[in-house]
Order: C-alpha cells, then sequence, then structure tokens
C-alpha cells in the first residue's frame, strides 16, 4: 500500500467523523478532538465511547489511520483504514463508520449489546454526511 495523498483538512474530517457518528443514533457519545493539525503534517486524534462499552481513538497522520480501543497507557486496533476507505485521497466516513461498529460489537457481549436496544448484527448504512462539509 503507497502512501496516500491526503486532500481532507482535519478540521473538516473531524466534523464529517463526528456527523457520521451522530447519525447512527446513541451508538456513540463523548466525541472530542483531542490533536489536530494541518500542518507541517496532517494530523488528528478523536475520542468517543461506542455502545456505552468501548473507548475508542480515531487517528490520522498523513493518509494513515484506523481506530483502537483506548486502555489508558495502551491501545488495542479495532480498524485500520485500508484502500476501500479512500477515495481519492479522502477518507469515505461512512464506510470507515460501519466498519468500526462492526469490529465494535464483534468485541462486546451479545447480552450486554441486547439489553440496551442494540443488535449484535447491524445493517450497513447509506450516510448522507459523505458530501457534506
Amino acid at each position: 500500500m503507497g502512501e496516500r495523498q491526503t486532500v481532507d483538512s482535519m478540521e473538516q474530517l473531524a466534523r464529517r467523523l463526528v456527523l457520521e457518528l451522530r447519525s447512527r443514533g446513541d451508538v456513540a457519545d463523548g466525541a472530542a478532538v483531542t490533536e489536530i493539525r494541518d500542518s507541517p503534517t496532517p494530523w488528528l486524534t478523536l475520542e468517543f465511547t461506542l455502545y456505552d462499552f468501548l473507548p475508542v481513538a480515531f487517528f490520522y497522520d498523513r493518509g494513515w489511520g484506523g481506530f483502537s480501543v483506548d486502555y489508558g497507557s495502551r491501545r488495542a486496533s479495532l480498524l485500520t483504514l485500508t484502500d476501500v476507505h479512500f477515495d481519492h485521497g479522502r477518507v469515505r466516513v461512512a464506510k470507515a463508520v460501519d466498519d468500526v461498529l462492526t469490529a465494535a460489537r464483534l468485541r462486546i457481549p451479545d447480552k450486554f449489546l441486547a439489553a440496551r436496544g442494540w443488535s449484535a448484527q447491524q445493517r450497513q448504512t447509506e450516510s448522507s454526511t459523505e458530501g457534506e462539509v
């Protein structure tokens, strides 16, 4: 996988991620940007909680990114962005959020999800936020 060209500004990417997470109802909360810069190199760290269970951090660094579960001093990878998550250097946010929600549900007990009204399996969504911002 070669180095990707960065097209998104980090502020736009952060907004698109937050909008996409909010569009999924109550599956994510507490989204907060902890680090952001466009130059000299683009960098973004956004933290939030998924399904009232997993503390998640999204990172983006010069065309590479992913989601990880934040255990304080350690992070465990939840989803690494691959070529399917990019379109001409721009992150396909809806696809990335679909995939991270799927990966998160695999790590959360089905009984926990069911007790809070979430399904262990959730259908992929067509988001309207891809073209915004």
